[in-house]
């Protein structure tokens, strides 16, 4: 059965919340063919390019943690509002960082756009928990989640075939009018904050982390996003550098596994009444598995072909939006402070993306071998952190 909030007169538009969730993932992945070009343009290697992904991660992480006082403080238009323009101005940061040549500039400004950008990821989560309640909640979530497949892709995309014809730099001016679209369809939003709620801060965070629920779900968000981040941040180089793919065609190829997270989302969204949360965690926590043994076998046989590592993140991708949009759901079911819950929960869950992005930085000359390991490692810690899960009784009511 569907729950409203008291105070709720208009639920917001799923398409509305997909753009709102996507500003986030299309901030981590809009310059990612752009690597191999910044390293040279700054003169480092690939493996220092990339840590404007794990700084971008690490800004994300944080980011989780104020979004949750401030959408209860300022409502959740207001704290969208403020992460906005926070990102829109990290934008214009790292442009000037290419005009002055400053590579700390443009780490900096990466992590500011990331902290700006996680109040899409936290107060969408957030306004859904205000509208929804248990399977259609789950559904919401799932469609909403669809951002992480359909407009990342479109955006690495454009942003290949804007490299190939307009240099790299073009993607952080696209960025940043990105930032202006998205505050301009923000006044469509309707606020979903009870009259009620009060702003606990720290004692909503307490309370957030001795959920076990929270804490087992939060952890297998963490190994489904590692698993997007991983790819995002690693294909490019390995497609551009050692199998001599253009910007362009990498952006096209990007499709594949994106349009399989897509199916995922569909599957999520059209199953949930069919299937508990435990159980669709466990059909996604399988499929990344199988993908992860798969691209093992690949890289072990055909000697790393970059289509076995393809069509490997093409299976992986199917179960990622399925174990993702499911435990967002579980953990955040029976919190009484969604906000600050919402917070804790995308910051664990970040966190544990941007860890695995660092680690994974470590082996760059040998990411064929790194990689299949790190997917197959996250794929069984799925599994492992669901069979904790279900020794819990405190879901036995879910709907």
């Amino acid at each position: 059965m569907v729950e409203h909030s008291k105070n709720i007169e208009k639920t917001p538009n799923i398409f509305l919340l997909i753009i709102l969730i996507s500003i986030g993932t299309i901030a981590a992945q809009f310059y990612i063919t752009a690597i191999p070009d910044m390293a040279t343009f700054f003169r480092i290697s690939i493996s220092e390019a990339s840590w404007t992904m794990t700084v971008f991660l690490i800004g994300y992480a944080i980011g989780q943690l104020i979004y949750g006082p401030l959408g209860n403080f300022f409502g959740r238009k207001g704290g969208f509002t403020i992460g906005i323009l926070s990102t829109f101005l990290a934008s214009i940061l790292c442009i000037a960082s290419i005009t002055y040549e400053k590579y700390w500039a443009m780490l900096l400004g990466r992590f500011l756009m990331a902290a700006g950008a996680s109040s899409g990821l936290s107060l969408t989560l957030t306004v859904i928990k205000d509208c929804y309640a248990g399977a259609k909640q789950r559904k919401i979530t799932s469609f909403a989640i669809s951002a992480f497949s359909i407009l990342p892709g479109v955006a690495i995309a454009i942003n290949g075939g804007m490299n190939h014809y307009f240099g790299w730099t073009a993607c952080f001016y696209l960025m940043a009018f990105y930032c202006i679209f998205v505050l301009w369809i923000l006044q469509f939003l309707p606020e979903t904050k009870s009259r009620t709620l009060q702003s606990t801060y720290f004692k909503g965070y307490a309370a957030a982390l001795k959920s076990p629920i929270l804490l087992l779900c939060s952890c297998m968000m963490g190994a489904a996003t590692a698993g997007i981040y991983l790819f995002s941040t690693y294909a490019p180089p390995v497609a551009m550098n050692f199998f001599k793919y253009t910007q362009f065609e990498f952006g096209l190829l990007n499709f594949i596994p994106n349009f399989s997270l897509f199916l995922g989302v569909m599957f999520s969204a059209f199953y949930v009444d069919r299937f508990s949360g435990k159980s669709m965690i466990h059909i996604g926590g399988l499929l990344y598995m199988i993908g992860a043994l798969i691209f093992l076998i690949l890289m072990k046989v055909a000697g790393g072909e970059f289509w076995g590592f393809i069509f490997s993140v093409t299976i992986m991708f199917l179960g990622i939006p399925v174990v993702y949009s499911n435990a967002a759901s579980l953990a955040t079911a029976e919190l009484e402070d969604v906000s600050n819950g919402s917070s804790v929960m995308s910051a664990l869950n970040l966190c544990i993306g941007s860890v695995a992005v660092f680690i994974t930085s470590l082996w760059d000359h040998t990411l064929h071998i790194a990689l299949p390991i790190i997917y197959t490692f996250f794929s069984l810690l799925i599994l492992l952190l669901l069979f904790f899960l279900r020794s819990f009784r405190m879901l036995e009511n879910e709907e």
